[in-house]
């Protein structure tokens, strides 16, 4: 999986859409080495950018990323095409991106 991602929009648990402020970009990025960047970045203010980093491995449909402070967690995901899934169940929602790369 390694590919870069942009957030399209999100699904609540509700069924309904929530896209991105126009002005935000939010990526994902998973590397040969097994790491993955997370970006946030306001389009109109460079200085308005999060950035996140950490390991990831995948297995039987379930992502595990653990951040640099040591944190864990594990999402299911599908791939299908030029489009990831990934489902948090914590914020009862489901993110669906888009492949840049």
């Amino acid at each position: 999986m390694v590919a870069a991602w942009e957030l399209m929009y999100q699904v609540n648990d509700k069924g309904d859409e929530e896209r991105p402020r126009e002005t935000t970009r939010t990526t994902l990025e998973f590397t040969n080495e097994g790491r993955v960047l997370f970006t946030r970045m306001d389009s109109e203010n460079n200085s308005h950018k999060k950035e996140k980093t950490g390991k990831f491995a995948l297995d039987k449909g379930e992502i595990t990323i653990t951040d640099d402070a040591g944190n864990t967690v594990r999402w299911p995901y599908s791939i299908d095409g030029d489009k990831l899934v990934i489902v948090m169940p914590e914020m009862k929602k489901k993110f669906i991106w888009r492949r840049t790369k």
